[in-house]
């Protein structure tokens, strides 16, 4: 059982990161792209 008091708080993310993640989605959609997954971009920024 895991101790609930010790579990580090991470921040939520800022307008600039969500403004950004929501930019990567749109232009993956319109390339017909995918981000995730074999082959998908972040996959492939990763392996960088």
């Amino acid at each position: 059982m895991t101790d609930k008091k010790n579990v580090a708080q991470l921040p939520g993310p800022t307008s600039v990161e969500v403004e950004f993640a929501q930019q990567l989605v749109e232009r993956a959609k319109a390339d017909g792209v995918s981000l995730v997954g074999p082959g998908g971009l972040l996959a492939t920024a990763a392996a960088v």
